[in-house]
């Protein structure tokens, strides 16, 4: 959109929005897309998420993984931001908080 400055254009979110700007700036086929990024409290390792997590979310990883990290490893460690922390270029700031 002409209205939009792609020289400017910054990503941010938290939790799930965290995780997806990791992402967005780790494992997307074009991670250099965004000037600047700013997870709170993002989601970088799966394997980690689904064995501290409480059991509501569990099931939910399950779902979208089609499995857990013992049925299917390399998909969560393909889409683990933190298995691609090397290809990361774009400025960061990470936001964590006691209670996140």
């Amino acid at each position: 959109h002409s209205l939009i400055d792609g020289s400017r254009l910054a990503i941010r979110g938290g939790s799930a929005g965290g995780f997806m700007t990791l992402a967005s700036i780790s494992i997307a086929p074009e991670p250099v897309f965004f000037k600047a990024a700013t997870p709170s409290f993002g989601i970088s390792d799966l394997v980690s998420f689904v064995k501290f997590t409480h059991k509501f979310e569990l099931r939910y990883m399950d779902k979208l993984l089609s499995g857990t990290p013992t049925e299917v490893p390399e998909v969560y460690a393909a889409r683990s931001p933190v298995n691609h922390a090397d290809k990361i270029v774009t400025p960061l700031l990470v936001r964590v908080f006691i209670y996140s």
